[in-house]
């Protein structure tokens, strides 16, 4: 009988996936395999992660670990402005190649990071200062994500409005927050 090919090696510590001939549902190297079939490994690459990444309002010193190293991993950067984004990264010694995702190309700047990420790329989307997806169109590319089964982690991160609110003189509580301002008029304040 037919001996398989080996499974692709990971990339990126993704696990290799392999399709056995004739169709059959994908599974782990090796699945599908038998004595009595001609296994022609295709490789399929799991999809990727987007890590949303808050960073620092002001001061470049209050990145944490974990932030600088989620950085350091993804194979790539969505950033709301990638001339904000690269002081960051400079700041951190890091280099890694970057692409646009702000309000006014969530559209196409959204498609470009999901098919990356589909391919089995993991991607770190920032704002110029904040967290992604909170008042922000990273909302957006999260719904995307989750349509599409591609997994998303958030990085916890500097927490302007805590900090402020822990050193005020009012009582915190109870402390509502209904989402930040509206850059435009278009869109009423809530109710």
């Amino acid at each position: 009988g037919a001996q398989a090919a080996p499974a692709a090696p990971a990339r990126a510590g993704l696990p290799a996936l392999r399709r056995p001939a004739g169709g059959g549902a994908a599974g782990p190297a090796g699945a599908g395999d038998s004595a009595h079939t001609t296994v022609k490994p295709e490789v399929i690459y799991m999809a990727g992660t987007l890590y949303l990444v808050p960073t620092p309002i002001g001061n470049l010193g209050d990145i944490s670990r974990r932030i600088a190293d989620t950085l350091g991993e993804v194979d790539f950067i969505a950033a709301e402005d990638t001339r904000v984004t690269l002081k960051l990264l400079n700041h951190l010694g890091l280099k890694k190649p970057m692409l646009s995702y702000y309000r006014h190309n969530t559209g196409a700047g959204g498609e470009a990071v999901l098919s990356r990420l589909l391919a089995g790329e993991s991607c770190a989307l920032v704002t110029d200062a904040g967290t992604p997806a909170v008042s922000d169109p990273g909302e957006e590319l999260v719904a995307l994500c989750a349509q599409r089964g591609v997994d998303v982690v958030a990085i916890p991160g500097p927490r302007a409005l805590a900090t402020a609110l822990a050193v005020s003189r009012p009582p915190t509580r109870p402390f509502p927050l209904a989402g930040l301002l509206a850059m435009t008029h278009k869109h009423p304040p809530p109710p």
